[in-house]
């Protein structure tokens, strides 16, 4: 098993592109049960949990634009205004 750690999106695409089998993964919570379950066996990991452009939020043109690697939690705790959005972080987390 392979892990490619790139450090920002750039080289997270170069890397997707390098290897298209990799399976990207942040949190891994279901994937992990996946493998450790020997129900799947990636041979190459793309770990996106350093990616800072993933894990930011920020506000834009009267929107909320949330990265792919904010957690439930995260969500819950700095979106508070966001009523919905933290309800559905919390169903979901």
């Amino acid at each position: 098993m392979e892990v490619l750690v790139p450090g920002t999106l750039p080289e997270a695409l170069e890397a997707r592109a390098a290897y298209p089998e990799a399976v990207p993964v942040a949190g891994g919570t279901d994937l992990m049960v996946e493998v450790n379950a020997g129900r799947s066996r990636p041979a190459v990991f793309l770990d996106l949990s350093r990616i800072e452009a993933l894990l930011e939020w920020r506000r834009d043109d009267g929107r909320v634009l949330v990265g792919a690697g904010m957690t439930f939690a995260r969500i819950a705790r700095e979106l508070g205004e966001f009523r919905p959005l933290v309800e559905a972080a919390r169903t979901v987390g």
